[in-house]
């Protein structure tokens, strides 16, 4: 039997209002019977009568409606998939009397795509999205942050922040909310999904801050919790108001009178469950099926405690305990193994084959990876065999210490492309990995890098990144390394200075040193002055030949970077009688520099060597993560003569290099930015100096592609005598063929004029600069490098934007494009913030993310896909 519904008053057409909750549907029922007959879908009856509302009991399943026509339909999702699935009938029931459908869901549980199939499905419906409701009486969302402070105000007088309070929230009166879907029900508006909460989101912080501006006496205090939901406000909806007095609506809440009322809690069931007196014989049964789950869970917290001991033990260098512990682990992970067969079983009945499989993956993961320590330490005790001097046959402990550590590589990559390597080693696996890829792909090589075919000579660069240079810093010493059978036969330091009395033949300064530092024959020290590694190991070697007519079979080159995450592996060495820790090195050098010392370097390095040479155990794995670390982060560089050497060492990033091996396609645009600067002031400005780097593509309605390049400096130094002004020449790094077409400093546009590097004209007594901004363009490894003089003063800010035309135009037939970015970072500088964003035409939208912020600290490569609507 079908319901009708019929009244007699003047609007004779009710409104239909679905609500499973109750709350917001009644409220509506009320403000809408005062003009209008409405019939209301609800579980709980209405709280007071009222003859102009019919109440029809939310029951079934899916809630049956009055047969009526009428002119307005308001569906309440309650965040359940059946009310949604129900919506679809209704729009039916809509399109019968042709009157608007308004589905209202909260912002914390909309679905989008579910939103966009009901107004896609009926032309006259809209979806209204409300915030997170708060009411004097009313206790709504317990996850909404805006009601918990109302509670903990109350009771205790007393806010918990969770985390660091920065999640957001848009708190919004109840009150208000009805007030806005009714003013939504009347407004002729193109948008289909209105959002009913002011645009701009409270972090928790600000929140609590305001219930503190309110009523002093509440405590604000900070806790662990949960990590929020990330909330999704869909991008063409529109917001129906722009302002909000969110203070004054909270004062309306007399926080400062104590929690005395009865607050009526929406969403909680209050009704007794039928289960809750077999509750007990219940969890009996569950105890026995969880038995299983339970000893393999333990079993599996023991092995990945001993993993994480061994770990530990390695790193600290105590081999023999180590092993020891990564063998109970293995046991361990065994017998988990064993333990978990019946598990599948009992999971698929208990309906927890999601746990089930994690502590699978947990189990079969941490095997993988014992049997990968295992190797890996049986691989190092050879190496320390070797290093010590204990081996009886180097080079065959060696090639055995090698297939292990090869077989070690192997399983762990393999875990991780199973995707069950854990979170932590992933972390370490990430720092290794320069080691990882020379071994997998030259294990060959390493066995005459380290000298068993013969000894090897290697000139170790050591640079302070505090005067920067292209290809690091400046070279304050340098080192001669002799390895013979993977050991140190003999290694010496000196000052850059030793050149000067042995070095008979001058050598020309590149246009930048002679034009700016006034430096007519290059000197060692500024010698590694390309981005290129390979060609400042080549310049350096042919120093060093020159010098000593001895030729190196490699160059090494490190930093203060480098020596500050040793220092921080075995703890503080001693120079001079001075302490020496990674937390005052920078401010040594400097202050040996300011003195003249330029030995410093040198000297910590040569207390580095003896600190190991006298220590028990070695921190090997320690070290060797921070070398990986400091390999991907370029503050150890490694170039070697033999041009089949050379390829691998740039291939697996040991080299610094411009060389850039993405593959070309047509529908792929290959981007490239970076910059390199040399410091050419007689200073340490760069510990000072600071950068933010920001980057704009854009792509014209003709399908052409065009940049914006903005780089921010902050010379934080304001004692000259300790740092003083840096004088910059910023190299910027593009793809070939790209036409640079403005330069502006500081918001004003230069005249940009063509770079004088003929040394005839600028070193002559008559020579007058140009009036406009020197830009010197090159072309170098397939990148068009565009190069000019900036000076940024002490205690200032200095901000360059570049524009340029990229070498790239779409088709008007082609539908999408991979954008691909390869974001370059200069050996020896210091990580820097990157942000890249789009300015694409209407008819085109990046897919997944539309922008990138990121911390600079290696070479990074960003991919995005570009469509059309």
């Amino acid at each position: 039997m079908k319901l009708t519904v019929h009244d007699s008053s003047k609007n004779n057409t009710p409104i239909l209002i679905v609500d499973k909750i109750g709350a917001v549907g009644e409220e509506l029922a009320r403000q809408f019977s005062k003009d209008f007959l409405v019939v209301l879908l609800s579980p709980n009856p209405l709280s007071e009568k009222n003859e102009k509302i019919i109440y029809v009991p939310f029951k079934k399943r899916i809630p049956q409606a009055p047969d009526n026509r009428y002119s307005k339909i308001f569906i309440v999702d309650d965040g359940h998939s059946v009310t949604r699935e129900s919506a679809f009938s209704f729009i039916e029931k809509a399109k019968e009397s042709s009157c608007p459908l308004y589905f209202i869901g909260s912002l914390r549980n909309v679905d989008i795509s579910h939103s966009d199939q009901i107004t896609q499905s009926y032309s006259n419906s809209k979806v209204l999205i409300f915030g997170d409701l708060f009411d004097k009486n009313i206790f709504f969302d317990q996850k909404a942050q805006i009601n918990k402070f109302i509670l903990q105000a109350r009771k205790t007088g007393k806010i918990e922040v969770e985390e660091n309070g920065l999640s957001l929230s848009f708190p919004i009166t109840f009150s208000d909310t009805i007030k806005l879907i009714i003013k939504a029900s009347y407004l002729e508006i193109p948008q289909k999904i209105i959002l009913l909460f002011y645009p701009h989101g409270v972090t928790d912080i600000s929140l609590a801050n305001t219930f503190y501006k309110i009523n002093p006496n509440i405590k604000v205090d900070f806790v662990k919790g949960k990590k929020e939901k990330e909330i999704y406000i869909p991008p063409n909806a529109q917001h129906a108001i722009s302002k909000y007095d969110l203070e004054g609506k909270i004062r309306d809440l007399e926080l400062e009178s104590s929690e005395d009322r009865q607050l009526k809690v929406i969403g909680k069931d209050g009704r007794r469950s039928f289960i809750k007196p077999l509750l007990s014989l219940f969890l009996f049964f569950l105890f026995l099926l969880l038995l299983p789950l339970m000893t393999t869970s333990s079993y599996v917290f023991l092995g990945q405690k001993e993993m994480a001991g061994a770990r530990k033990s390695a790193n600290l260098g105590d081999f023999e305990k180590s092993k020891k512990q990564i063998n109970n682990s293995k046991t361990f992970f065994g017998i988990a193994a064993k333990t978990s067969q019946p598990l599948i079983l009992e999971a698929k009945f208990l309906g927890m084959e999601n746990d089930a499989r994690e502590i699978r993956e947990k189990i079969r993961g941490g095997q993988m990876v014992t049997e990968a320590g295992i190797s890996l330490l049986d691989g190092s005790f050879l190496i320390k065999d070797i290093y010590s001097g204990k081996s009886r046959d180097p080079k065959s402990d060696f090639l055995k210490a090698s297939n292990l550590l090869k077989n070690a590589v192997s399983v762990i990559q393999k875990t991780k492309a199973e995707g069950v390597l854990p979170n932590d080693i992933s972390e370490e696996y990430v720092n290794l990995t320069p080691f990882i890829d020379l071994f997998s792909n030259s294990g060959d090589i390493l066995a005459d890098i380290l000298g068993f075919e013969k000894e090897k000579t290697y000139l170790v660069l050591l640079q302070d990144e505090t005067s920067i240079r292209p290809g690091g810093g400046i070279i304050r010493a340098f080192a001669i390394l002799r390895v013979k059978n993977a050991n140190i036969s003999d290694f010496r330091t000196f000052e850059s200075s030793w050149f000067n009395e042995r070095l008979e033949t001058e050598i020309e300064s590149p246009f930048v040193l002679r034009r700016y530092a006034k430096l007519k024959n290059l000197n060692f020290e500024n010698s590694n002055i390309e981005a290129e590694f390979v060609n400042n190991a080549i310049t350096v070697s042919n120093f060093y030949f020159l010098a000593s007519k001895e030729k190196v079979d490699g160059v090494i080159a490190l930093d203060l970077s480098l020596i500050q995450s040793v220092l921080s592996e075995i703890g503080t060495v001693i120079v001079s009688e001075e302490k020496i820790t990674k937390d005052n090195l920078i401010d040594v050098n400097l202050e040996n520099s300011i003195l003249g010392k330029k030995d410093f370097i040198a000297l910590v390095v040569e207390a580095i060597g003896k600190n190991l040479e006298n220590r028990e155990n070695i921190p090997y794995f320690a070290l060797t993560k921070q070398m990986g670390k400091s390999i991907r982060q370029k503050h150890l560089l490694f170039a070697s003569p033999d041009t089949s050497y050379q390829n691998i060492l740039t291939a697996n990033g040991w080299s610094p290099s411009l060389w850039d091996n993405r593959s070309k396609k047509n529908d792929r645009v290959n981007d490239y930015v970076g910059f390199s600067e040399t410091n050419l002031g007689e200073n340490n400005i760069n510990y000072f100096v600071s950068r933010s780097v920001s980057k704009k593509v854009i792509l014209s309605d003709k399908g052409t592609l065009s940049s914006t390049l903005t780089i921010s400096y902050k010379n934080n130094s304001k004692d000259k005598k300790v740092s003083g002004d840096y004088k910059n020449y910023l190299q910027i790094i593009l793809p070939e063929q790209t036409k640079l077409t403005s330069i502006e400093i500081d918001g004003e546009k230069t005249e940009i004029e063509k770079a004088v590097t003929n040394p005839a004209l600028f070193e002559s007594s008559s020579f007058r600069p140009p009036q406009g901004l020197e830009v010197k363009e090159r072309n170098e490894m397939d990148k068009s490098i565009f190069g000019f003089l900036l000076i940024v003063p002490a205690g200032d800010i200095k901000t360059v934007r570049l524009t340029y035309n990229l070498p790239y135009t779409l088709s008007s037939s082609q539908k999408s494009f991979d954008y691909s970015i390869k974001v370059y970072k200069q050996p020896g500088l210091t990580s820097y913030p990157f942000d890249l964003t789009f300015n694409l035409p209407d008819s085109f939208q990046t897919i997944e993310k539309d922008k990138i912020s990121s911390q600079i600290k290696e070479d990074q490569e960003f991919q995005f896909l570009i469509s059309q609507k």
